[in-house]
């Protein structure tokens, strides 16, 4: 019997669908010898598509990346290394954009990586698992779906079959509550069975992954002196060191940030004796509304919250 997903002729938008970065696999490293970043790099494509717009705009079966900026995971320099090689390696989906490193070679800027949980080697189609929201009284319900990468496709699924995957009961139970609670990204097909109740839509898990998230502890600071060298203290959001459930003092503290602090707002664009409005040269603002617009000036933080 053929599965869903061998059936599936046309794609049409589902208003479900989910929107967001596209998602791209390592398929080969690039091992000709010649100047970075012209050689040396990898090439990536977009899951469960037969072709990938590159940079250039051309569509490719794989597209040249010459290196990978995980600059907006969080993840420390160490963490990013480490998570390249995976990638390297088959083992990590990476959500993001292509962008221009130099001279029109790309470079994928990752927004979350998605780490393999077992060494299965992943088949079929990559599908984001969630609840469907749907209560169930009866079997068989699809009380879940599964969002396809890099698609507008929703199947709904009645049921998970992780057998392949070897895991323990209890961890097989930890893995369909995390897909009920929030989601999870899978391979796997769909296969679909008649009974007398109704249809089965049984996802055929061939791997599963799981968000690769820093482990390095964020440094909270008041400034530049509370960290050590080569790093300063960046308020560009304001954090707090008060425990879950207590009330205390509202401090707004920064974090130790790798690298050198912005050079300081020009005398005119400050929020000093501006907060509620705009700065004094009227080039940014120091109101609630500028976090939502961008445009807040750089002292917004430490003048006025």
């Amino acid at each position: 019997m053929p599965s869903d997903d061998e059936e599936e002729a046309v794609e049409e938008s589902d208003p479900r669908a989910l929107s967001g970065d596209a998602v791209y696999i390592v398929t080969r490293q690039d091992f000709r010898k010649c100047m970075y970043p012209m050689c040396g790099g990898v090439y990536v494509k977009q899951v469960n598509k037969a072709k990938t717009t590159c940079l250039d705009g051309t569509k490719q079966a794989d597209c040249y990346v010459a290196d990978f900026d995980f600059t907006n995971t969080g993840l420390s320099e160490d963490e990013g290394y480490e998570v390249k090689n995976r990638a390297i390696a088959g083992q990590v989906l990476l959500s993001g954009a292509l962008a221009n490193l130099q001279d029109g070679f790309a470079k994928l800027q990752v927004n979350k990586a998605h780490e393999a949980r077992t060494e299965a080697a992943p088949s079929g189609t990559f599908y984001l698992l969630q609840s469907s929201g749907i209560q169930c009284i009866a079997a068989p319900c699809a009380s879940m779906e599964g969002h396809k990468l890099n698609s507008s496709v929703v199947k709904p699924l009645t049921d998970i079959n992780l057998s392949a995957l070897g895991l323990p009961l209890e961890e097989e139970q930890a893995v369909l509550a995390q897909i009920m609670d929030s989601s999870l990204v899978a391979a796997g097909s769909i296969s679909s069975k008649q009974t007398p109740t109704g249809t089965i839509k049984k996802l055929n898990v061939s791997q599963i992954y799981s968000t690769v998230e820093s482990k390095v502890e964020q440094q909270l600071c008041l400034a530049d002196d509370d960290c050590g060298e080569g790093s300063y203290c960046d308020h560009t959001e304001c954090l707090s060191n008060c425990p879950e459930g207590m009330v205390c003092l509202a401090v707004c503290y920064g974090a130790c940030t790798a690298g050198e602090a912005l050079s300081p707002a020009p005398s005119g664009a400050s929020c000093e004796a501006a907060c509620g409005g705009s700065s004094s040269d009227g080039s940014c603002y120091c109101d609630s509304a500028c976090e939502y617009y961008g445009d807040c000036c750089s002292d917004y933080v430490t003048a006025c919250l």
